[in-house]
């Protein structure tokens, strides 16, 4: 089910993952897990976390929506909670992206 998502709720999610405040902490984790060495590592942990993580937050957002009284304002409660989720998808999808990147690439003992 696709709902309309206020456009302020993708931005806030990326900004939160993809920080500019403290960028010498980011740009190092970016810079390994974006790395054209590891494109095939990279691109396998992104999909795994985004498919495990799409269908969890989806999961709890009907599992939220159905446990709440239906009402008048039910469709705005599930594209709230929608937008929620969403925004929990893409955080967990990009940290778990890099956790699993970082330590395949050590466990491995490839790049620097």
């Amino acid at each position: 089910m696709h709902l309309f998502i206020h456009p302020s709720i993708h931005p806030l999610a990326h900004s939160l993952t993809h920080p500019s405040i403290h960028p010498s902490i980011h740009l190092p984790t970016h810079s390994l897990t974006h790395s054209p060495i590891h494109p095939s590592i990279h691109s396998l942990t992104h999909s795994l976390t985004h498919s495990l993580t799409h269908s969890l937050t989806h999961s709890l957002t009907h599992s939220l929506t159905h446990s709440l009284t239906l009402s008048l304002f039910h469709s705005f409660t599930l594209s709230l909670f929608h937008s929620f989720t969403l925004s929990l998808t893409h955080s967990l999808t990009h940290s778990f992206t890099h956790l699993l990147t970082h330590s395949l690439i050590h466990l491995f003992g490839v790049g620097a």
